[in-house]
């Protein structure tokens, strides 16, 4: 098994943009604004698996939106760049409490629908941990968790991502 086939589900299926929660729309406050807007981002993933450790770097469009102390990250489109795969959208969106205008933490554990891997299989990724973190020209995110991996067998994996983007 190829530690790569985690890439494409942790990615693009762990991230979608949401459309409408239903009802009115909560306010956002300055400090979730900050966030909002669309970003080009690139970085890597790394993905540690029984059978060895595997780098992806991706190069993709994230589009933020914001509502009361909250932020939902979405991915827009994704290519990557160890294999030269694009991924469109999919998935659900990984939502991120605001502390400050600065930082905004992932909202608890936050387990994904099972999805395809990029080469075979299909993976059900959970996020752990992650951040959101803004200067005045760019954003990172980093973040981390696992991904269990099944194709005739069971694997657990960790995996971790550090992207910086730059807003469009």
């Amino acid at each position: 098994m190829s530690t790569s086939s985690i890439v494409r589900f942790v990615l693009t299926g762990s991230i979608a943009f949401i459309v409408a929660c239903g009802g009115a729309p909560e306010s956002s406050s300055p400090e979730t604004s900050a966030f909002a807007g669309r970003w080009t981002c690139s970085g890597a993933q790394v993905e540690n698996c029984p059978n060895g450790t595997h780098v992806d770097n991706f190069i993709f469009t994230l589009a933020t939106s914001s509502a009361g102390a909250s932020v939902l990250a979405a991915v827009t489109s994704l290519t990557d760049m160890t294999t030269g795969t694009s991924y469109g959208p999919g998935g659900v969106p990984l939502g991120f409490m605001v502390l400050n205008s600065q930082t905004a933490t992932l909202d608890g554990p936050q387990t994904e629908p099972t999805g395809p891997g990029s080469l075979g299989g299909e993976w059900t990724p959970t996020y752990t941990s992650g951040t959101l973190t803004q200067s005045p020209t760019s954003l990172n995110w980093t973040d981390s968790g696992t991904g269990v991996f099944v194709d005739g067998y069971v694997e657990t994996c960790g995996f971790s991502q550090n992207y910086t983007c730059a807003r469009d």
